[in-house]
C-alpha cells in the first residue's frame, strides 16, 4: 500500500527505480540475522544495483 501511495506521488519511473533496491536489503537482513552466506556474484549484484539507483537520482537532481 505504502509503494503504490509512493509512486503515485513520484511517478512511475521514479518509483521503479527506488523499488530496485529492495532484494539488496533483503539480502543484507538475511545475511546479518539469519546467517545466510552470500557469495561475490550476489554482492556484486547489490553493489551494481546500489550503484544505478544512486546514479539514477543523481540525474534526477541535476536534470
Amino acid at each position: 500500500m505504502l509503494c503504490s501511495w509512493g509512486t503515485a506521488r513520484v511517478g512511475p519511473h521514479a518509483g521503479a527505480v527506488n523499488i530496485c533496491p529492495e532484494p539488496v536489503f533483503s539480502a543484507a537482513l538475511a545475511w546479518t540475522w539469519l546467517g545466510q552466506v552470500l557469495n561475490p556474484v550476489q554482492i556484486a549484484g547489490g553493489v551494481i544495483v546500489i550503484a544505478a539507483v544512486i546514479h539514477l537520482q543523481r540525474l534526477r537532481v541535476i536534470g
